[in-house]
């Protein structure tokens, strides 16, 4: 019921209240009030949510929190922060996200 990586939880939670206008915490409070009564009250509906449906979900929110022309820009800023970027892409995508940032440090700090 708990598992996973709360960080990446905030990280998403954050970004998806940016871009829906939230400008206080009470929009994370809210979130999180939202989410343990879904938990309470529709545990066993939500556990029957096929795992392909919520992959596509967290794909939807992931192309959304990527602001592309931030990303061109570190492309072209030099070719260090474009390895580390790409890298640390790959990394994500290929291994778990705690692999990918410690990728993603040693690459930068290298």
């Amino acid at each position: 019921m708990f598992g996973g990586v709360p960080a990446t939880a905030a990280i998403a939670r954050t970004a998806v209240n940016v871009r829906s206008g939230a400008t206080s915490r009470l929009a994370a409070l809210v979130h999180a009030a939202t989410l343990a009564a879904i938990m309470l009250v529709a545990a066993s509906a939500v556990g029957r949510i096929p795992l392909a449906v919520l992959a596509g979900v967290l794909l939807a929110t992931a192309v959304r929190m990527v602001e592309v022309g931030s990303v061109r820009v570190l492309m072209r800023a030099n070719r260090s922060d474009a390895v580390v970027l790409a890298l640390t892409a790959i990394a994500t995508l290929a291994l778990d996200l705690v692999t990918a940032v410690i990728v993603g440090l040693v690459v930068a700090g290298w």
